[in-house]
């Protein structure tokens, strides 16, 4: 099954992911990934840092400081080998370990990089489980998966406690039934 989660900037779909990953975590429910946090500097989004789950190692994403010789996404310079040498074998390593897979997030930044986006599409693909942030821009991502293998929700703040603890009791169910 693959869980997608898709909203509007600041609902909290990383903090909804990081507080998911936890509870399962401390439900013996196996899960690796990785989670996209934003860099501040005096209340000002400078850019954002790839957060391993498992090991808790980071990288950089993409700066407005720091060119790393990749494109640019907006004022951000794009870190194309953090990615594929980082967030790839993130995701690598959970596909490997049969692990519920978490990706904070499928957005432009990530899919700058072609093994990124190919890694993804595979995934997507696959019977392996998966939770996700998707960008709304790249909702068509979703259509990879067929109709009964995948759940998208739209997170609003609204909807934020209702839907984290609808999305654990889903997610523990069903990982659940296949041990």
């Amino acid at each position: 099954m693959k869980w997608l989660v898709t909203g509007e900037p600041g609902t909290g779909k990383t903090t909804l992911i990081l507080k998911l990953f936890e509870r399962l975590k401390s439900s013996n429910i196996s899960c690796d990934g990785f989670v996209t946090i934003e860099i501040r500097e005096h209340g000002v989004r400078m850019g954002f840092i790839i957060n391993d789950l498992k090991t808790g190692r980071k990288e950089i994403l993409a700066s407005k400081k720091e060119d790393f010789g990749g494109p640019m996404l907006g004022s951000y310079h794009i870190n194309i080998r953090g990615i594929d040498d980082f967030a790839v074998k993130t995701l690598e390593r959970a596909m490997d370990s049969r692990s519920l897979i978490i990706c904070d997030e499928i957005g432009s930044m990530e899919l700058s990089s072609e093994k990124f986006k190919n890694l993804i599409i595979q995934i997507l693909k696959s019977d392996r489980h998966l939770l996700a942030t998707l960008h709304r821009k790249h909702i068509n991502f979703a259509n990879l998966i067929p109709p009964n293998e995948r759940r998208l929700f739209i997170l609003t703040r609204d909807n934020w406690n209702n839907l984290f603890e609808n999305l654990y009791a889903e997610i523990k169910s069903s990982l659940e039934k296949t041990v």
